[in-house]
C-alpha cells in the first residue's frame, strides 16, 4: 500500500522486520500477541485507505488529526486490542 501511495517519488521503501520479546518473524503466528498486533495494523490501514479516499474527494486535509476526531478517537478505542508491551 505504501509503495502504491509513492509511485512516482525517489524514495525507496525496505522491510525490515524488528524482534519484539518472544515475537519473531518465524513464531508471531503462535502468539495470540501476534494476531493481535496484525488485526490493530489490518485496521490502521484501512482507515488510512478510508482518509486518503476522504482527501481525494475534498482535495484538502482535515485540521484535525488523522484519527483523533473524538467519533474516530472513540472508535479506535472500542475496535483496536489494547495489547500489553511489558508481557512480550
Amino acid at each position: 500500500m505504501l509503495n502504491m501511495l509513492l509511485l512516482g517519488s525517489d524514495i525507496d521503501v525496505k522491510i525490515k522486520s524488528v524482534a519484539t520479546g518472544r515475537l519473531d518473524q518465524g513464531n508471531w503466528f503462535r502468539h495470540a500477541i501476534g494476531w493481535k498486533m496484525i488485526y490493530n495494523e489490518m485496521l490502521e490501514t484501512w482507515g488510512s485507505l478510508v482518509e486518503w479516499i476522504k482527501y481525494l474527494n475534498r482535495g484538502d486535509l482535515s485540521d484535525i488529526q488523522p484519527g483523533k476526531s473524538g467519533f474516530f478517537s472513540g472508535l479506535k478505542d472500542f475496535l483496536l486490542f489494547d495489547i500489553d508491551w511489558q508481557k512480550l
